[in-house]
């Protein structure tokens, strides 16, 4: 029992550090029963993100949630399409839609062996980030838009490519 305490606490704390060394600030840290997750928030023009860094050990998984908050009920059939487009594209996670919390979240884990491997963690943390930052846009313009999630993803599609042959 004190090896698996240990490496729990092992692994909260790289984790903690892997965020940190993000520029990124510890809000909290939650210990229940047995699962050790950290908070942590970030800017994106006027929006705050929450991210959550939860270490699981019945399956070995160090898991990476960005939350986008809660969606009106109405606008869960568009964001969950929309999402599954995105999905496509992301190297690492996927974004989903909860219709029992109604919220959006864009989630990542990475194995966990003997302890976190901290590169491998990172590598996740960012391209969960870079993730959220590339496809943000869309998720809020779906959010307040009747088009079919399939238009505004070959819209946006086209502008990434327009800016990446500049």
């Amino acid at each position: 029992m004190k090896t698996i305490i240990n490496k729990n606490q092992k692994v909260l704390t790289d984790m903690k550090d892997c965020i940190s060394s993000f520029g990124l600030p510890i809000i909290d840290e939650i210990n229940d029963n047995g699962q050790s997750a950290i908070v942590t928030n970030f800017q994106y023009e006027h929006y705050g993100f929450e991210i959550i860094a939860t270490y699981h050990p019945e399956g070995d998984l160090a898991e990476i949630v960005i939350c986008y908050g809660v969606i009106p009920k109405n606008r869960i059939k568009p964001l969950s399409e929309l999402g599954n487009y995105i999905n496509a594209h992301v190297l690492s996670g996927h974004f989903f839609v909860d219709d029992l919390t109604m919220g959006m979240s864009f989630r990542t884990a990475v194995h966990v062996t003997e302890e976190l491997d901290k590169e491998e963690f990172e590598w996740a943390l960012k391209q969960i980030m870079g993730s959220s930052y590339k496809f943000f846009p869309i998720i809020i313009e779906q959010m307040f838009s009747d088009d079919e999630p399939i238009n505004i993803f070959k819209k946006h599609l086209k502008k990434m490519a327009k800016t990446e042959a500049q």
